[in-house]
């Protein structure tokens, strides 16, 4: 990069320095001095260029701008088309040796016939155009490789990412086909059991017709027997209603005769009791009033022995209360030495002195 920038500084000198008038080539000793310098650098090119020794064939034409797209299009090595390449390789050095050779023979044509090097100066101009669009070229490229660097960075990041999600999908794959596996092999073993299911199912349901059928077959046959019987014993019920019709009318008029035969005893019978009910009726009136004469008698009685044994209660208990008083009034007189329990006077005297005595 310094030796670029260094080649567009100088490339900006030299369009500083032809951007003179023409009359600067005007004076002769400038011409003749050109024309040496010229001639000599014309010299040494030729030398270097038998040097080289390529053997490529360039062409005699100055030098001019070119852009590019035209320059590089196409070309496989561009270090042979750079202008401020450095490569080992000799045919470019060939090339810019003939260029300059080119360039000098005709600008020292150019001074010797019209006093000018516009050859010069716009060969200059070109090649510094050319350098100024290597520059920038390679300064887009650089950022153009920094950006290059980032992408393929982010590229990578994207690239791992991708594999783990290739990596999960895959996984996830490899669960949903086991998954599916699974549920295909559930789903066969589904399919034969519903089968298998169906076909006991439908067994089953002929089986329950069957023994429906069969049940509804031996209950109409039940039925049909059921109703020979009942014809059976309705009509034998019909002949029993019959017979027993004729045999309730013969004891009922067995029954009706008896009961008038009953009727006319019990008539009789009642007439008899009537009698005797009267009769019995009274008997007891009598037995009443002396029921009653028997009663008040027995009344009477009993409250002449209520009364005459009150009186014997209440002269018992005069009698005890007598006693009792009696009883009372001795032990009375008795502990407190009155009437004939007094005690008497001189008797009482000598035994106080044969007391006394005693004590002393």
């Amino acid at each position: 990069m310094d030796e670029e920038e260094e080649f567009v500084e100088r490339a900006t000198n030299h369009e500083l320095l032809f951007s003179y008038t023409e009359d600067a080539c005007a004076t002769k000793l400038l011409k003749r001095i050109m024309k040496c310098i010229l001639c000599e650098c014309i010299d040494q090119l030729f030398i270097l260029r038998c040097i080289t020794g390529s053997s490529i064939v360039h062409s005699d034409d100055p030098p001019s701008y070119v852009s590019l797209d035209e320059r590089y299009t196409g070309t496989e090595d561009h270090a042979e088309t750079r202008i401020s390449s450095v490569t080992s390789n000799y045919d470019k050095l060939a090339k810019d040796i003939h260029l300059i050779i080119v360039v000098l023979s005709d600008t020292k044509s150019e001074i010797n016939m019209v006093d000018t090097f516009k050859v010069l100066q716009e060969s200059c101009v070109a090649l510094a155009r050319m350098q100024e669009d290597e520059v920038q070229l390679m300064l887009d490229a650089s950022a153009n490789e920094k950006a290059v660097v980032e992408l393929t960075n982010l590229l990578e990041e994207e690239r791992l990412a991708n594999i783990r999600t290739i990596e999960e999908t895959q996984a996830k794959i490899q669960k949903l086909r086991f998954e599916v596996e699974d549920i295909v092999v559930y789903g066969r073993y589904e399919k034969t059991y519903f089968e298998r299911w169906e076909l006991s199912r439908n067994e089953q349901n002929r089986m329950i017709c069957n023994d429906k059928e069969n049940s509804y077959k031996n209950t109409i046959k039940q039925m049909e027997d059921n109703i020979e019987l009942e014809n059976r014993c309705h009509m034998e019920l019909m002949s029993y209603v019959a017979e027993s019709k004729n045999d309730y009318m013969e004891e009922i008029q067995y029954w009706m005769k008896r009961y008038d035969d009953e009727l006319d005893s019990r008539e009789n019978d009642l007439i008899t009791i009537k009698a005797n009910l009267e009769k019995i009726t009274e008997d007891l009136e009598k037995t009443r009033n002396l029921y009653a004469e028997r009663t008040a008698a027995i009344a009477d009685w009993l409250e002449y022995k209520r009364i005459k044994k009150e009186k014997e209660d209440r002269e018992a208990l005069e009698i005890w209360a007598a006693t009792k008083i009696q009883a009372w009034w001795r032990g009375v007189m008795f502990r407190k030495k009155l009437g004939p329990y007094r005690k008497k006077k001189g008797k009482g005297k000598g035994k106080d002195k044969k007391k006394g005595k005693g004590k002393k």
